[in-house]
């Protein structure tokens, strides 16, 4: 697995999601059960881990973990490079 999906399943362990439930495919809310608040607390870990911003019109797309994964993938440079 990607340091990316590492990353993001040690934060969602520690939002006490149970580690067997944690794929890439999984749904944040319909498999993992995370609540809106627990959604926008993994948004705001992912942003302090990776030092980016993840504006409000993008939350609704992240859906999977492969979705944040993605995301992360694509913007972490990108964001450094404009700021």
């Amino acid at each position: 697995m990607s340091p990316y999906f590492e990353k993001i399943k040690s934060i969602l362990i520690g939002l006490k999601v149970p580690e067997e439930t944690i794929h890439l495919d999984a749904d944040l809310i319909d498999d993992l059960g995370l609540s809106s608040v627990d959604v926008v607390d993994l948004i705001f870990s992912i942003e302090s881990a990776y030092d980016l911003k993840v504006p409000e019109e993008e939350i609704h797309n992240l859906l999977t973990i492969r979705d944040i994964e993605e995301y992360i993938k694509n913007n972490v440079s990108l964001y450094h490079r404009e700021h």
